[in-house]
């Protein structure tokens, strides 16, 4: 009978302690969601906002051509 006690005893520690392990893990396992949930959020975010960035200084670049094409047009007239 002390050896049942005693088994059982034992057992119940390790499901106690395994619940008290869950329940200190649970406030981390939900940032882990939380964050695993914003981030693809935020990284498509980050994307989007490069591409337009590059779009602007694509649209920059294609008009500071186009100014010195026409200013170097004009001077070639002016010459003439």
């Amino acid at each position: 009978m002390r050896l049942l006690v005693l088994a059982s005893a034992l057992i119940l520690q390790g499901c106690i302690a395994k619940t008290a392990v869950d329940i200190a893990s649970l406030p981390v396992r939900g940032v882990v969601k939380i964050v695993g949930a914003v981030a693809p959020d935020q990284a498509r975010s980050d994307r989007k906002r490069g591409r337009a960035e590059r779009k602007a200084e694509d649209r920059a670049a294609k008009a500071a051509r186009a100014k010195a094409k026409q200013g170097d047009d004009s001077s070639e007239r002016a010459a003439n």
